[in-house]
């Protein structure tokens, strides 16, 4: 709320008023109407509540000119309407363009609070809408503003119609409103709960506040974290009123740790034992010890202590509890295990429980160990932090994604706003088609140009780059909490299928980001003077993803992938039939992310495990390899250029942010100061390899740089933010270089992998490209035995260790050399002998991942590839009795050819491959199992 003094309304209504100040430069005017005297005309009413409106705006716009100097206010007027809103709603002043009206009643705006997502920009965007809407039509809602936001929502954040041009009257059906208060109410589950609050017993209202466990909150906003378990033997209640917020994150992972875990163990607890407080309700104060500190890293403060020698301090007085959680569990919180969390739940559990039979503690552990064996399966997950630098929170802006309302706002306005002109004619053809798309992603980039021109990037990249490390600390947080929330909760299908669409939107968000971080500097965008806002910037993410979707679209159609229907609908938005592209993509996509959360489980130890690149008087070959390309190509080896990154992050934390923007000669200055010596060619040498080039266009690449590297919708580009993470603008003759920590170590990892995988391009052809090729090779022979060692050791099978030669004079003797079998595999119980062809392929990221798949496999010029096997199983089916070398009786067995990926590629989830294809990852998952079902298909 603003420090406003404001004159009093007239005495003629009782009104209560509010400023809100939720962005940059937009204000809130929340005006609550109690009641109106029947003496006043309809008239009166809007003329004192329209005179209000002006003076109010009036008087806060010139206090926020006078003390921040801000300039263009926008405002949102929401008047709180008594709950027969059909009258009043029509006293209520017009909206206008930057002074929006919208209204509700009180339990109408509780319903929206208490279901939607925390963003003090919802009900700006709808109502935006909502002015845009009822300034060229009228709006009709028996059901209240209310029905009017559920059908917002409803149509893509979007208030238009979608089958009528502009309508007279757009209706919403009461309907909507009552669906909408029915899913708040059946997720909420809101009711009465006993509390104590200073010694007295009381009623508060609770509500459920997540969906895998039945765990309830306060309604009502109070100091206290509170967690209220009733599904126990008596309901209890883990409260927490530590005034230090710095501890939220552990105190709330605490309770919710306690609560979690009795919950899991209630029913064997309600078996073999009784409570020794027999009050109602249970109040458990968790105190947080102090000695906690912010992203504190256990190891290097703490010296580990064995779990057996740490006492978790515990006091009883009545049915009050209180359990403190010492400092010393700090270390094993930070693991990987819950063997933490069993502790306390432990000492807990015994301090307050009776045995029915028995020894109370051994009793208890005997119900923890089957319960909640040692394993991944924790609560407690986020100290992991303490040992990756990208989960860190400090300084950190709130993940927020692409909105859909900007989207939907972009796609209505494609014809109306953007110059796009669309008939009939143009889209019934696939060249047609095709255009649309090309000129829509132009429209797009045009737009975007002239929208990013208007800042000044000095103070737009950094806001983008902690936009960006939210992306980059969100995947690492889900690299950590993932799979123990798995191993928690399970992952059926409605849990895979969220992650995909949660990794979507974060993927497709990151990437536009960093999108937007190129297009400012490659334009050397600094001549701007408009400040940006959550409300702009989240327009122009919205432009560079539809730009995005638009130019991928265009490209599947032009590389034959498909070609959807399209059609223009009578509102102006163009409607593109996604589901026949999606309908292999939506398969692929879904088995990549159970794939991705298996990948996360099996490497979630080493997220627990710091890593440092040592250096010494020796390397090892692949590290010494390394270091001679570099340095080769660039007169820098590797570890050097980490050295330098490592200097850059320090600088940033050192400052007390998450980015940095510094002059290039104070930046020289400050390297020269660090441990590492830096000499001025050095750091000149670093800039250049991670420095984000200047002076390019999309389709019109710098010397020496591919057209594909231009397009935000590629991968692999080697202009991309991904590979070089500092951006650097040229303003009044100087030079300043921006960067954000989280990224850079982000990005140098992803250099790594894309070296060590074998697929990062270089624009020079160099030792760095030599070293490159040198891994693909290597990554072929080390795939081929990863493969072998799985199925020898999971199959059952017979697996030969050796590759089988088919040419002339080998065992399997061929006339002409049919190359070889990468692993001869028989199961002699099925008679099945199973020809593997091991591919080491790299990971399909876009269309034209898809399109290379199907260029590689199944074109003519694709025979190496799979032609060549499929010859060769042809070959072994004709000459089967040549296999009676390697088995006995073999004609009596059927032979079976499979291509065995490295990852998942979207040709095998086509019809479109002569021969099966699955992933190692896939075949790990489903088992043998996976390979015998391909008998069947």
């Amino acid at each position: 709320m603003l420090p406003i003094e404001l004159s009093s309304p007239s005495e003629a209504m009782e009104l209560h008023e509010c400023i809100f100040f939720f962005d940059l430069n937009k204000l809130a005017y929340v005006c609550y109407i109690e009641s109106k005297d029947e003496g006043i005309s309809d008239g009166q009413v809007r003329e004192i509540l329209e005179k209000r409106q002006g003076t109010i705006t009036k008087t806060v716009s010139e206090y926020v000119k006078e003390e921040w100097n801000f300039r263009d206010i926008e405002f949102l007027t929401m008047y709180l309407i008594p709950e027969n809103n059909q009258r009043w709603s029509k006293l209520l002043p017009s909206p206008k363009t930057r002074f929006i009206n919208t209204f509700f009643t009180l339990d109408e705006l509780k319903y929206i609070c208490n279901t939607e997502e925390s963003d003090p920009l919802t009900l700006w965007k709808f109502a935006k809408s909502y002015t845009e809407a009822i300034t060229l039509s009228r709006i009709n809602s028996k059901g209240g503003n209310l029905a009017v936001f559920a059908g917002y929502l409803q149509n893509n954040c979007c208030i238009w119609p979608e089958d009528e041009i502009r309508p007279d009257i757009i209706d919403f059906r009461p309907l909507l409103a009552t669906r909408y208060i029915e899913r708040s109410n059946e997720r909420r589950k809101e009711h009465k709960a006993k509390f104590r609050i200073d010694g007295e017993q009381k009623e508060i209202s609770v509500y459920n506040y997540c969906d895998y466990a039945p765990f309830y909150r306060e309604v009502e906003d109070t100091d206290r974290n509170t967690i209220l378990l009733e599904e126990f033997l008596s309901p209890i209640w883990f409260t927490n009123d530590q005034e230090e917020t710095q501890h939220s994150q552990l105190i709330s992972s605490q309770l919710e740790m306690l609560a979690f875990w009795i919950h899991v163990l209630e029913p064997d607890l309600k078996e073999n034992f009784t409570l020794s407080i027999n009050d109602t309700p249970i109040i458990v104060k968790v105190i947080i010890d102090s000695r906690f500190k912010p992203e504190m890293r256990p190891r290097d403060i703490l010296p580990e202590k064995s779990l057996d020698k740490i006492q978790i301090p515990i006091t009883i007085n009545g049915s009050d509890v209180e359990i403190t959680i010492p400092l010393e569990m700090a270390n094993w919180y930070s693991k990987s295990d819950n063997q933490g969390e069993r502790h306390v739940v432990f000492h807990f559990l015994n301090s307050i429980l009776n045995s029915k039979k028995g020894n109370k503690a051994e009793v208890l552990k005997v119900i923890i160990d089957e319960r909640i064996p040692i394993g991944i399966a924790k609560m407690s997950s986020m100290l992991g932090n303490a040992k990756n630098i990208l989960m860190e929170s400090r300084h950190m802006t709130s993940y927020r994604k692409v909105q859909p309302h900007d989207v939907s706002e972009i796609q209505i306005n494609l014809t109306r706003a953007y110059g796009i002109k669309v008939d009939d004619t143009l889209l019934k053809t696939k060249e047609g088609r095709k255009k649309i798309c090309r000129d829509i992603a132009a429209a797009l980039h045009g737009k975007l140009i002239k929208d990013l021109k208007e800042y000044d990037g000095m103070h737009l990249l950094p806001v983008l780059l902690n936009y960006h490390e939210a992306c980059v600390r969100e995947k690492a947080i889900k690299q950590l909490d993932r799979p123990a929330r798995v191993a928690l909760f399970g992952a059926d299908a409605a849990v895979i299928y969220k992650e995909h669409m949660e990794e979507n939107e974060r993927t497709k968000t990151a990437l536009t980001v960093r999108c937007l971080v190129e297009q400012i500097v490659a334009y050397n965008m600094v001549e701007g003077d408009k400040l940006p806002n959550f409300d702009d910037i989240d327009k122009l993410i919205a432009l560079m993803s539809e730009l995005i979707s638009w130019a991928n679209l265009s490209d599947g159609i032009h590389l034959d992938l498909y070609d959807p229907e399209m059609k223009l609908l009578p509102c102006g938005r163009i409607d593109v039939d996604y589901p026949s592209i999606n309908s292999t993509m939506f398969t692929f996509g879904i088995n990549r992310t159970q794939i991705e959360l298996d990948q996360y489980d099996s490497g979630y130890v080493d997220l627990f495990t710091m890593t440092t690149i040592e250096k010494g008087d020796e390397y090892s070959p692949e590290v010494k390899e390394v270091e001679d390309a570099f340095f080769a190509e660039l007169g820098m080896s590797f570890l050097r250029l980490h050295d330098f990154l490592t200097d850059l992050v320090e600088l940033v934390r050192r400052n007390n942010s998450s980015t940095i923007s510094i002059d290039e000669e104070i930046l020289y200055e400050e390297l020269r100061k660090t441990k590492f010596n830096w000499t001025d060619s050095e750091i000149r040498t670093a800039l250049d390899y991670f420095v984000l080039l200047q002076g390019w266009q999309i389709d019109n690449p710098p010397k020496g740089y591919r057209k594909t590297d231009t397009r935000p919708w590629y991968y692999n580009r080697a202009l991309s933010f991904n590979r070089r993470p500092i951006a650097k603008l040229v303003k009044g003759g100087r030079t300043y270089y921006t960067w954000s920590y989280r990224h850079l170590y982000a990005s140098f990892e992803n250099i790594y992998v894309l070296m060590t995988e074998g697929i990062l391009w270089n624009p020079s052809n160099g030792s760095i490209s030599q070293l490159v090729k040198k891994y693909a090779d290597r990554k072929g022979d080390e795939f081929r035995g990863s493969v072998l060692y799985w199925l020898k050791k999971n199959s059952g099978f017979e697996v030969f260790e050796e590759e089988v030669d088919i040419k002339p004079g080998a065992k399997l003797n061929a006339k002409e050399n049919e190359g070889d079998i990468d692993i001869l595999m028989v199961d002699h119980t099925q008679k099945v002998v199973y020809s593997l062809e091991c591919k080491n392929t790299a990971e399909s990221k876009s269309v034209h991942d898809f399109k290379a798949d199907l260029d590689k496999y199944i074109e003519p010029g694709g025979k190496e590839y799979i032609r060549k096997h499929v010859d060769r199983d042809a070959w072994l089916k004709s000459n089967i009795k040549m296999l009676n070398v390697y088995v006995k009786n073999v004609e009596t067995y059927q032979i079976l050819s499979v291509v065995i990926t490295a990852f998942d590629i979207p040709l095998s989830y086509s019809n479109l491959s002569p021969l099966p294809i699955i992933s190692f990852p896939r075949l790990k998952i489903e088992g043998i199992d996976a390979l015998k079902e391909l008998l069947i298909k």
